[in-house]
């Protein structure tokens, strides 16, 4: 009753509230943000509010100005003026209570704004053909997004969610297909709640390589033998991580995994048993990430090989005869180091081994060689535990030994005065020397380089004041390299004879008449590689004329060829020369028969099995005139009976070819005439006499049956292209001495014609143009006709020698 009269009277005052001090943003707060503070008093109305901040002297209060703005119960701190420090507030009204306590202290701490950790995944390495994530955070802080930006250009572009780019919060995921080496990116956080972004990340750049190659290697090193144990390694160098797939070649194009006891998968070897090797096998590998879905290249293949074969060589090479030791020699050419084992065929056709003192070698010396023995060879290989493979297998073939073929030049008799070289020949193998012997009383005796002899290789010359009638010489040859000699061969004994005399003739008995040839024959009974010299008036070698045969041909004899002539033959080195023949005279006549040799067909070249007429015509009666013709067996004959005026041959051969002209009971002659006998499919019809300078000139190729489809023909001169004419005919309107030479025509489908001499004759002759003349005939006439025939009777069959013998009978 009492207590409540007191409180009645006197009543209580109404506590004192303490305000509520929160901040706008919450959480962290970062430069260059503005800061609300919010003071309230939840219980009371009408309240203001007053504002503190602790400083060096104590509590300053806080009013509106630049730098704070009151407004109510919140007090905004401008970004520009913000400062670390304490806060509080207080409430104030009309009323009771008229004040509130003080809040509690509010401490604002301002942080640097964040940089982000930009991080790449996969880390290190990025391959060609992977996607690249980039993660951006801003670690310690929450309430984040996150903007994405590439360098491109000078400056850097936005990037957003599109085809190339996945952007998942705070991750960036670039399509495979667009990652390029050396591209850059960066990225920066942004608030989710206030406008506030981070600073940019460091900027990342992409190292973008080709996928690698892995390398394979064998341990043994080198290559890989069937019937060899084998550890293949595959290793990416330079990167780590990887792990190891192994494949087979089981047909071409198509490689299977294996897994079973013999073959390891995701591990850098493999061992492959001797007993899982066969040629041609092929093994690769590659790589596989543990960490991520990646593949490397594959390396290259190594194939199993058969075992290596040795070559198997002799020496020495070549031939091998009776009485020869032989080595046989093994090798294998690799890097490996081999020993070596012989076998030899026995009686029963199987192998033997050939032991020999260590160490096994890769020689093998057989001392006494047996025809058709058969060895082979193969090697041994101790590191890898491997045979190679046999050898081919060699068969000794041994031949007897061979008889040297002696020859003497000159062939034939000997002259005195000449020397002899003799030449000692074992045909149809190489690698010898000889040895030269001669027989004395007491027997062979050796031969060797003096004053007397001069032995050069295969050949052995005897100086001439040392050749003696019935000496008698022998050689045999002695293998180079080695103790081999052949047989002997077959002694020559020398036949020397005194210096002989030619016989100088001539195909006129009688004058020569102006104009017409004259044909003179220096006759020594043999003309084995003889040169003929010939002279005028006097024995001047200086002035000698020489010819390959035993003819020389005035084409036209002029008064000044009248007088005395000589001749001789020498052969051999240093020259040996006959003695001179007896003096011939040539006198010259101007009383002219008229007669000339026409010939049917009318051109110098003819096919063999043609017939051919030729008879001697004139403005006289031809009675008493004759065929004469000088042909390959260098001898002037009849081409028809002794009366007869006309020599016909139904088939000729190749025999014909030569020289004709008519000649009279006197000596007297005509033109000689060309006459060449083809057994081919083309020949030149061109003219037997002589052309008229100013006179036009037709030449022709002929074809033997069948025609050629293509008439087309080229036309030489002299070896020289002239013109190629479709009809097969060539003309020259207006002849000149120019023209004058060897001419002969070619067919591509036929082939080409012998060459014919075509002369052209001026209005007058002068002693120039007879000498110019005679030395163009000479060697077309005696050279080109008479070696000709002599070249080709060396090679005609013997049917064709056959026909020879019938066509020279004459109808």
């Amino acid at each position: 009753m009492v207590l409540g009269c007191v409180l009645e009277r006197f009543p209580l005052q109404n506590p004192r509230p303490t305000p509520t001090l929160t901040r706008t943003p919450e959480g962290a707060v970062f430069t260059g943000e503005s800061v609300a503070l919010k003071c309230e008093i939840k219980a009371y109305d009408g309240w203001t509010y007053q504002w503190e901040k602790q400083n060096s002297g104590g509590w300053t209060v806080l009013s509106q100005s630049e730098y704070y703005t009151v407004n109510t119960g919140t007090i905004t701190i401008r970004e520009d003026s913000l400062a670390v420090g304490k806060y509080k507030c207080r409430g104030e009204r009309q009323g009771r209570p008229d004040s509130s306590n003080y809040s509690d202290v509010l401490q604002l701490t301002v942080n640097s704004l964040p940089t982000p950790a930009l991080t790449v995944e996969p880390e290190g390495d990025v391959f060609r053909g992977e996607s690249v994530s980039l993660k951006c955070e801003i670690k310690g802080y929450s309430g984040w997004t996150y903007q994405w930006e590439k360098s491109k250009g000078s400056g850097w572009t936005a990037v957003s969610q599109s085809e190339y780019y996945t952007v998942n919060t705070d991750t960036l995921t670039i399509r495979e297909d667009y990652v390029s080496n050396g591209d850059q990116y960066r990225c920066r956080g942004q608030k989710t709640d206030r406008s506030l972004s981070s600073h940019y990340s460091e900027p990342v750049t992409l190292s973008v390589k080709s996928l690698p190659t892995p390398s394979l290697t064998a341990e043994p090193k080198g290559d890989v033998f069937r019937g060899q144990s084998v550890t293949l390694k595959c290793e990416i160098k330079g990167y780590n991580g990887w792990r190891y797939q192994w494949e087979k070649k089981v047909k071409d194009g198509e490689w299977r995994v294996y897994q079973s006891g013999y073959y390891a998968v995701y591990r850098d070897t493999r061992i492959i048993t001797e007993y899982y090797t066969k040629d041609g096998d092929q093994y690769r590998c590659r790589g596989q990430r543990a960490d991520r879905s990646l593949q490397s290249l594959y390396s290259e293949p190594v194939t199993v090989k058969a075992p290596p074969t040795p070559s198997l060589t002799v020496e020495p090479e070549g031939d091998v005869f009776s009485g020869d030791s032989v080595t046989l020699k093994c090798e294998i050419k690799d890097l490996l180091e081999w020993t070596y084992y012989w076998q030899k065929k026995n009686k029963l056709s199987s192998w033997s081994n050939l032991y020999q003192s260590w160490p096994y070698t890769d020689t093998l010396t057989i001392r006494s060689v047996t025809d058709r023995d058969q060895y082979r060879c193969r090697g041994w290989n101790s590191d890898r535990s491997l045979w190679s493979q046999d050898s081919e297998t060699f068969t000794l073939t041994v031949k007897a030994l061979p008889t040297p073929a002696l020859t003497v030049e000159p062939e034939g008799d000997v002259f005195r005065g000449e020397s002899v070289s003799l030449k000692c020949e074992i045909k149809g193998y190489s690698g010898w020397t000889y040895q030269w012997e001669k027989i004395k009383r007491s027997g062979w005796t050796a031969v060797s380089q003096s004053e007397y002899y001069t032995v050069n290789t295969d050949s052995f010359t005897i100086r001439e004041d040392y050749v003696s009638n019935r000496d008698q010489y022998r050689c045999r040859g002695q293998k180079t390299g080695r103790s081999l000699s052949s047989r002997y061969s077959e002694p020559v004994t020398l036949s020397v004879k005194e210096k002989s005399k030619p016989e100088l003739t001539s195909s006129r008995k009688g004058p020569a008449v102006r104009g017409q040839p004259v044909v003179l024959f220096c006759e020594l009974g043999q003309s084995a590689r003889w040169t003929f010299y010939w002279s005028k008036h006097t024995h001047n070698p200086e002035n000698e004329i020489s010819t390959e045969t035993h003819s020389y041909t005035i084409s036209s004899v002029s008064d000044s060829d009248g007088g005395q002539y000589w001749c001789r033959a020498g052969r051999g080195n240093p020259l040996y020369f006959t003695h001179y023949s007896d003096a011939l005279w040539v006198n010259v006549t101007a009383t002219s028969q008229g007669i000339s040799l026409v010939v049917s067909p009318n051109r110098t070249q003819h096919f063999s099995t043609d017939s051919l007429s030729l008879r001697c015509e004139g403005e006289r009666d031809s009675t008493g005139w004759r065929v004469r013709r000088y042909t390959h067996s260098e001898k002037v004959s009849d081409c028809s009976s002794v009366t007869g005026s006309t020599c016909n041959i139904s088939s000729l051969s190749t025999s014909h070819t030569g020289v004709y002209w008519c000649e009279s009971e006197s000596g007297a002659g005509s033109e000689p005439l060309n006459i060449t006998v083809h057994n081919g499919a083309v020949i030149l019809e061109s003219h037997v006499h002589p052309v008229t300078e100013g006179d036009s000139l037709t030449l022709r190729c002929l074809y033997r049956d069948p025609k050629p489809s293509v008439l087309t023909a080229d036309f030489y001169k002299d070896g020289s292209l002239l013109q190629t004419q479709t009809t097969a005919e060539m003309t020259i309107h207006t002849v000149s001495q120019s023209d004058e030479g060897l001419y002969h025509c070619n067919n591509s489908q036929k082939g080409e014609s012998p060459k014919s001499w075509v002369s052209v004759r001026g209005a007058s002759f002068s002693v120039l143009g007879v000498l110019s003349s005679v030395m163009a005939v000479i060697p077309y006439i005696l050279v080109s006709i008479v070696l000709g025939v002599k070249c080709y009777r060396a090679r005609v069959k013997p049917a064709d020698e056959d026909e020879e013998v019938e066509n020279n009978r004459t109808e």
